[in-house]
């Protein structure tokens, strides 16, 4: 950044919104509007709250700082570098005022239109967005929130217009509850004149202005180490986006990225598959450190290349925690990963996905989630050698040493069957700890069954339920209630309607009314228990155990569920 040169200016919004020149636009190397509700509540909050300083004239309540904005000036366009979620915000704040006032004073709804939202060039005809987003949100933008009248059929197509669409109706509703508690339409329009006046005049921007845009992710980097926040992802794509040679690599190098932050969302999840992503073919890197590693090792690289694996691998994350397979066991252990938070595991099935075939992938797929099982949840072993493991596992099937080189890897951290045994009998989960426990249950439950064509249905439908309860009578409250009330042998699986009416009635009458009408073999074989104290609980555990154990043994293998 040496010899580069910032003007810098304080500016109320609304002399940015209104006499910028030229006019704002968000680069294309910029992510997508990403504002979530908790984001956007806290803007109305401080905007109510702002106007509460000076009940009587707003003068006397000073300013409110909203941050600062970064600009590049490329004669064409003010570029915004920094600080277009704050200002997409502050339109759609300006929007939902101009169309509440727009029944009360239709010309002043017009003035907010045009000082604010449009330019209407009246020499040209033509009309300018004040502020322009990219390209993946800049025509549902324009017209669910910049037209006047507004178009409210347009569909939402990307989570980025949905949290438009979602960030218009959170603001709509506030102003219609402003509006309950002022029924004349008077006291109406002063309160809407009184927010648009604090905002437009009253909340203050610091901006940051250059005229040099041959090195935006220089630019960016600088911020990003000024403490501004910028995200592996903002940095990447903004690095990434700046090599592209020609119109249309710049558009699929887009695609790309936009297809990332569809299958991930915007937040951490998208920086965590980048990571994933590179650990799948180039081994550990920490999350800080991933920027510059990945800039370094890309010099001379295909970046088109590179953003298609991105896209590909975000793909590939997506099936796996939706268990979105046609090979019914694969998509369970798919969707069970998720939902043990084996998260080291993706780079492995990356890995596998980008070289290897899809009986290798199931290999793998099926390795991986067992020693999660017994390493991660039966024996509580540390997790750290779990992830090395899966790490160094997709090292080696990206530098083409294959299955068996990967599946080594695994075993050599693997905990013997008699750990697995000492573990399993004092296993024991705690309410928040129910998904875990529901992968074990509905593990075990598959096998038991004489086919496999079925799974058992989601939480919504079929729930955990304690043989004896999480809250007995004082009369039924068994001394070792703490210790044994979660165990994994104490725990079933029953449909949703048959829990509720179990609740907590005695064993004999569940197992009566309640047991024997489930569909549910583990259940089911609890009609044949005459008493249910804690020898029973015991034998119940130790037979889950060797259940268990006849389907993730300690080679890794599908075992007794099979393939």
């Amino acid at each position: 950044m040496a010899g580069r040169t910032f003007k810098h200016d304080a500016q109320s919004l609304g002399t940015l919104l209104s006499r910028t020149t030229p006019p704002l636009r968000v680069p294309e190397y910029q992510r997508d509007y990403s504002w979530e509700e908790e984001q956007v509540a806290e803007f109305w909050n401080d905007l109510v709250d702002f106007t509460r300083r000076a009940p009587t004239d707003l003068a006397n309540a000073g300013s409110y700082f909203l941050g600062a904005v970064v600009l590049v000036n490329n004669g064409s366009f003010h570029l915004v570098l920094d600080g277009q979620q704050r200002l997409a915000t502050s339109t759609i704040l300006v929007a939902a005022l101009r169309d509440a006032l727009d029944p009360l004073n239709k010309r002043a709804a017009q003035q907010v239109q045009d000082d604010y939202v449009f330019f209407e060039d009246h020499l040209t005809g033509k009309h300018i967005a004040k502020l322009q987003l990219n390209r993946f949100d800049t025509a549902y933008f324009r017209a669910t929130i910049q037209d006047f009248p507004r178009q409210e059929a347009v569909p939402a197509t990307k989570p980025s217009h949905r949290l438009i669409r979602s960030a218009y109706k959170f603001f709509a509703a506030r102003l219609t509850d402003g509006f309950v508690e002022r029924p004349t339409p008077d006291a109406q329009r002063a309160w809407l004149s009184r927010l648009a006046n604090a905002l437009v005049n009253h909340f203050e921007v610091i901006i940051l202005t250059s005229d040099d845009e041959d090195d935006a992710s220089t630019i960016f980097e600088t911020l990003n180490a000024r403490g501004l926040g910028l995200s592996t992802g903002d940095l990447l794509r903004s690095w990434l986006l700046s090599r592209a040679r020609s119109d249309a690599e710049l558009a699929e190098m887009l695609e790309c990225w936009s297809d990332l932050f569809g299958c991930a969302g915007t937040g951490e999840r998208g920086e965590s598959i980048i990571r994933w992503s590179w650990i799948a073919e180039h081994g550990d890197v920490k999350a800080r450190s991933l920027y510059k590693e990945i800039k370094k090792d890309l010099v001379g690289v295909d970046a088109l290349q590179y953003c298609r694996t991105i896209r590909n691998d975000a793909q590939a994350y997506r099936d796996i925690r939706d268990g979105d397979c046609e090979r019914l066991v694969i998509a369970e252990v798919w969707s069970s990963l998720d939902a043990l938070k084996a998260h080291a595991a993706f780079p492995l099935l990356f890995a596998a996905k980008r070289f290897l075939g899809a009986s290798d992938l199931d290999e793998l797929s099926w390795a991986a989630f067992a020693l999660c099982v017994r390493h991660n949840v039966v024996c509580r072993r540390d997790r750290a050698r779990f992830e090395t493991a899966c790490f160094e596992a997709a090292l080696a099937v990206s530098n083409g040493q294959g299955v068996a080189a990967a599946l080594d890897l695994l075993r050599g951290v693997n905990p013997s069957d008699e750990d697995f045994r000492l573990g399993f009998s004092s296993l024991t989960f705690a309410r928040h700890q129910a998904p875990v426990a529901r992968v074990l249950l509905r593990l075990i439950e598959q096998s038991l069954r004489a086919t496999h064509e079925d799974t058992i249905a989601d939480s919504r439908s079929v729930h955990v339920e304690h043989i004896y309860p999480r809250n007995p009578p004082a009369e039924r409250r068994w001394e070792s209630h703490d210790a044994l009330v979660g165990s994994l042998g104490n725990l079933t699986l029953l449909a949703k309607p048959l829990n509720e009416s179990a609740s907590n009635a005695a064993f004999e009458a569940k197992r009566d009314g309640v047991y024997a009408q489930s569909r549910i073999e583990m259940t089911r074989r609890l009609t044949t228990v005459a008493v249910w104290d804690e020898a029973a609980l015991a034998s119940r555990t130790r037979d889950l155990c060797e259940q268990a154990l006849s389907v993730v043994p300690s080679t890794l293998t599908p075992g007794a569920l099979g393939t």
